[in-house]
């Protein structure tokens, strides 16, 4: 799960349209349910008066759990959830290059062209436009900005929001000019702004 999601930020804008942390919050579950078993066992082993009534609850939480399994299984049903790709073949990166440099460039380049409009935009794609590999890319924004490919591209993101929202002449509502600035999605939207402002779009609104 953790590599899986440290692969999202660093290759999709989209991330948390594709976060499976209901799959993570289900298998912690299970351990704590695995575990609880393990008692019961002990207890029986310990116990032999110990019968099915004794182990009630334990089987209704573990009915629950496969029952809330099954349901966000079919709320996720439709989601294509991208195939984690491995990092490009090409020339190790050299560690005396001038990554703050090479990010700067890069992110002028990202600016002027506006890449990050595109709401299919990802590390491999933003990579060809720039003329490197995914690996050199990535380690710019990493090491050169602190910060991952999401970060990069959902920042910019937000601040056109921000732009536009302040702008007293602007009419278009909110998620329209969200979908123009970018975002694919409400929810990609209105989880990015609240991590690059702390507030909520429309609290933002309301005090800007």
């Amino acid at each position: 799960y953790r590599a899986y999601a440290r692969w999202l930020g660093d290759a999709r804008a989209d991330a948390v349209d594709f976060d499976p942390r209901w799959i993570r919050n289900f298998l912690i579950a299970m351990l704590v349910v695995t575990i609880a078993w393990t008692g019961f066992l002990i207890a029986d082993w310990l116990d032999p008066r110990r019968n099915y009534f004794d182990h009630f609850w334990l089987y209704v939480t573990f009915s629950v759990l496969v029952i809330a399994l099954g349901i966000e299984g079919w709320r996720h049903a439709q989601v294509h959830f991208p195939q984690q790709q491995w990092p490009e073949e090409g020339p190790a990166p050299a560690t005396d290059r001038d990554w703050n440099a090479m990010a700067q460039a890069w992110v002028e380049e990202l600016d002027r062209a506006q890449h990050w409009r595109d709401p299919d935009v990802t590390l491999a794609s933003l990579a060809r436009s720039l003329g490197t590999n995914t690996v050199y890319l990535s380690r710019a924004f990493n090491l050169g900005l602190g910060e991952n490919f999401n970060a990069v591209i959902n920042r910019r993101r937000v601040a056109a929001v921000q732009r536009a929202l302040a702008d007293p002449a602007e009419t278009r509502d909110m998620l329209t000019i969200a979908l123009e600035a970018g975002f694919g999605s409400k929810a990609s939207f209105n989880r990015a702004f609240v991590d690059f402002t702390g507030q909520t779009p429309s609290a933002w609104r309301r005090k800007s």
